[in-house]
């Protein structure tokens, strides 16, 4: 089993990263959980999301209207990504919408059945133990809800990479390091292992997000 891997960057300089240069990654994810909304017809409950960073993907969630009625609740492993996120959320005023807590994907601090989707972007690789952190989050679905992750890969398309490392660079962030990052293939054997393989889809991504894959968990409306 690896150890959680430490955070590459400190707060101050990921957040200027996810600000300036990563906002179609982020708005990606996000038309992508309107649409996962919709389809389902969750229009209410909370979200999570796991590894929220300092909680810009959950502020862009907050801002879209006909997410209103849902509750977001950020989680992030790393006390200064915390300090950061509530800051920001502070900041949004949307202090009433986003929770954010200090807590661990492989023993998350909510009750079985909690939220109606769990999200995620660039996380899979900072995880001890994959197969046990998708577990949790599949414990801690509601019936009918669903997780999504958008996920860097090991094998990422050569001009959508080269193109994610100009953008890194632009903000003094070091090159994608490859190592500890896992392929379409080894994603789905860990969902199998995690015994919910039944449940999932993994996705290679398109365009600029050939940089990785995406995961979609379905947990059944009953089981």
């Amino acid at each position: 089993m690896r150890t959680n891997t430490p955070a590459e960057v400190n707060a101050d300089t990921y957040d200027h990263y996810v600000d300036a240069f990563t906002l179609e990654w982020n708005r990606n994810l996000v038309q992508r959980v309107e649409h996962e909304l919709a389809q389902r017809r969750i229009a209410s409950g909370r979200l999570l999301d796991v590894g929220t960073g300092t909680a810009r993907t959950l502020i862009e969630l907050a801002r879209v209207p006909s997410l209103a009625p849902l509750g977001f609740v950020g989680v992030d492993y790393y006390d200064d990504m915390v300090q950061r996120a509530e800051q920001n959320v502070r900041a949004e005023g949307l202090g009433e919408r986003i929770e954010i807590r200090a807590g661990d994907v492989h023993a998350l601090p909510f009750d079985d059945a909690t939220f109606v989707a769990v999200i995620g972007r660039s996380v899979v690789h900072h995880w001890a133990d994959p197969v046990g952190a998708y577990r949790e989050i599949f414990r801690t679905l509601a019936p009918g809800g669903f997780a999504l992750i958008h996920e860097p890969c090991s094998d990422p398309d050569p001009e959508a990479l080269a193109f994610f490392n100009e953008r890194r660079a632009a903000a003094n962030v070091h090159p994608v390091h490859l190592d500890g990052k896992f392929t379409v293939a080894e994603s789905i054997e860990q969902l199998r292992e995690a015994g919910i393989g039944e449940y999932a889809q993994v996705s290679k991504g398109s365009g600029m997000l050939a940089i990785g894959f995406e995961v979609l968990i379905a947990k059944p409306a009953r089981q």
